[in-house]
């Protein structure tokens, strides 16, 4: 057998027939996914995966999508959410809009630390953070 084959075989016998949405509660902001090969992805997570835990089953992926948006409206972490704004330095400042609220972080020693989460407005994330810049 190839390694090619073997890829594909190893790939096929551990992807689930249904989409599992995960929970990584271990992350500053509790972060949250999607997949159907969860034991291929616990693996290469570049998260802390010991605590994960699953959040919904799904049938299709567009269901899972779903699930996973309506987790990061609610405030949690994920890919599609801070997707481009990784490793943009030190004190790089994110503001995120969501359905129902604002959410502000800052990104400290390399990981993003939630500073404000406001359903009023931007400007109360951005108040929090200047505050949070003065100490």
């Amino acid at each position: 057998m190839t390694r090619k084959e073997y890829n594909r075989d190893y790939k096929e016998k551990h992807t689930l027939p249904f989409y599992i949405v995960y929970c990584l509660p271990n992350e500053e902001v509790p972060y949250c996914g999607k997949t159907n090969q969860p034991k291929i992805r616990m693996a290469k997570h570049k998260r802390d995966t010991s605590d994960w835990f699953i959040l919904g089953v799904c049938k299709t992926e567009d269901e899972a999508m779903s699930l996973e948006r309506s987790y990061h409206d609610k405030g949690y972490g994920g890919i599609n959410k801070w997707q481009g704004m990784k490793n943009k330095g030190e004190g790089f400042v994110y503001f995120l809009e969501s359905k129902n609220s604002w959410i502000a972080a800052i990104q400290i020693d390399g990981k993003r630390k939630q500073i404000k989460q406001s359903s009023i407005s931007k400007q109360v994330c951005i108040d929090a953070l200047e505050e949070f810049k003065k100490k």
